[in-house]
């Protein structure tokens, strides 16, 4: 679907909306019939147009300069898994986030809460552990870091955003093609054998992680700022 086809069924979706909620009959049946009438123009079935749906608008936004750590790619796996946002970067030019621009203040919300989530858990496992806590990464830590995305990957999967249609993805997918050179990053969470006890450490501290709170409270946030 090139863009002036798009440009024309929401064209068509915006005259089915208005001719399902005005009260005026007469308004109602013109709208309806302009709309059966663009669609036939353009040659679209108008019985596979969803009057009720909005049609996917996708932007992007810079992420700044900040330098994309190990736990920090790991959560931007699960902003594209799961919050219907492509995150693409490198580590030395921060991130570009794609998507819906609801998709992407609720992603970039819930990115803060579970890099601060995941650093202060690390943190307290490590200290209870007697493990050292160095300034450059290391094997364990990585490990740990994997099995806590890996267990909020669990939790979403369980029960699903649904932010992350297939409308959504394939407008992102045709976005990043037209605008980026670069690929995004696919999420990997193969076990690291040996640290298996910190890597399943991870994961139910990421399993026992609530998003209700960060999510709810970017939803709030768009609505007074709306």
């Amino acid at each position: 679907m090139n863009a002036q086809e798009q440009r024309i069924i929401e064209r068509v979706r915006k005259l089915l909306r208005l001719g399902g909620k005005t009260n005026h009959r007469a308004e109602a049946e013109a709208a309806v019939a302009k709309a059966h009438e663009i669609a036939a123009g353009a040659g679209i079935a108008i019985d596979g147009i969803d009057a009720d749906r909005e049609a996917v608008r996708i932007t992007h936004e810079e992420g700044g300069a900040r330098s994309r750590s190990h736990a920090r790619k790991l959560c931007h796996g699960i902003l594209k898994n799961h919050f219907g946002v492509c995150v693409l970067g490198s580590s030395t030019h921060g991130a570009a986030y794609v998507g819906p621009a609801v998709n992407i203040a609720v992603a970039r919300h819930v990115e803060v809460f579970l890099l601060r989530q995941c650093g202060a858990l690390w943190k307290a496992y490590a200290a209870a552990h007697g493990v050292r806590v160095p300034r450059k990464m290391t094997q364990r830590r990585r490990a740990w870091e994997l099995g806590f995305f890996a267990g909020i990957d669990h939790v979403l999967r369980q029960r699903p955003i649904r932010n992350d249609s297939e409308d959504i993805n394939r407008a992102i997918r045709q976005y990043v093609s037209d605008r980026f050179k670069v690929k995004a990053m696919k999420m990997n969470l193969k076990t690291q054998k040996r640290h298996t006890n910190d890597l399943e450490s991870g994961f139910q501290d990421g399993k026992s992680t609530r998003l209700d709170r960060p999510v709810e409270a970017a939803a709030e946030t768009r609505q007074l700022n709306s």
